[in-house]
């Protein structure tokens, strides 16, 4: 009877080791980006959690990108929620003993850094912002 549980134990065991998990993937499209869940449906009017990183997807499902959401918040230039950890740290560096016009002035100007910086995505591929996409789509490779 031991031998039996042991065996039924293991099959168990092996059998839930072998399941496959199901991410979702990003889909693009000359629109735009969006996300799929692995049920084959995609997020809308919402936040969601892909790869630690916080993405809005608007009412069509299309991701948000270098803009501010409808909620008020900041995303990058690939879509991800800039923290406002890190943009109060940057304003705090600058502030001390500043005028308010110099405040301003200062603040836009990281805001402009924030926006030209390149990034880096997850395949190691540096984005540059102002690169032209449409010269780029016109190239030949033969």
């Amino acid at each position: 009877m031991r031998k039996i549980s042991v065996l039924i134990g293991t099959a168990i065991l092996s059998a839930s080791m072998s399941i496959v998990a199901f991410a979702g993937e990003w889909k693009h499209e000359p629109t735009g980006w969006w996300y799929q869940n692995d049920d084959k449906s995609y997020p809308v009017s919402c936040w969601k959690e892909i790869d630690g990183k916080q993405y809005y997807f608007d009412e069509k499902g299309w991701l948000l990108m270098n803009t501010t959401t409808p909620d008020g918040k900041q995303v990058d230039i690939n879509g991800a929620l800039i923290q406002p950890a890190e943009t109060k740290s940057q304003e705090a560096e600058y502030s001390s003993n500043l005028t308010p016009e110099q405040k301003a002035e200062q603040k836009r100007r990281i805001d402009e850094q924030i926006a030209n910086q390149e990034t880096v995505n997850d395949a190691g591929i540096s984005v540059d912002p102002n690169q032209d996409t449409d010269a780029a789509a016109q190239w030949s490779w033969d």
